[in-house]
């Protein structure tokens, strides 16, 4: 019976971190949620952006319009090297950006309803 599969691995032994105690993890995240946010910004005086992102889904939603257009002009290199994906995924693309056109012009009116 050989004891091949029951050797340790050769190579560098690798150092393993101590892991923080309970008692130092909150200086350790207030720590760092120190550097990262500033101080004198409370969560009272945050507010959300004014930005409905309409603007950015309807050119997205039309790039996708415009590369299924050129695609289909294409199509028959396309079928010729087995991507004849890329146009489905271009009419994919196009579909889901008209939903999430709706539903953020849906979304932005209800908001613009309540005030």
């Amino acid at each position: 019976m050989s004891s091949a599969g029951h050797r340790k691995p050769r190579g560098r032994a690798q150092r393993v971190r101590p892991a923080a105690t309970p008692a130092e993890t909150p200086d350790l995240v207030e720590e760092i949620g120190s550097a990262v946010a500033p101080a004198d910004v409370g969560p009272d005086e945050l507010s959300p952006l004014d930005h409905d992102g309409l603007l950015p889904i309807a050119v997205l939603t039309v790039a996708w319009a415009v590369a299924a257009v050129v695609l289909v002009v294409l199509r028959e290199d396309l079928a010729d090297s087995d991507r004849t994906w890329w146009l489905w995924t271009c009419v994919a693309g196009f579909g889901l950006g008209l939903l999430g056109y709706t539903f953020s012009r849906r979304r932005r009116d209800a908001l613009r309803a309540r005030t």
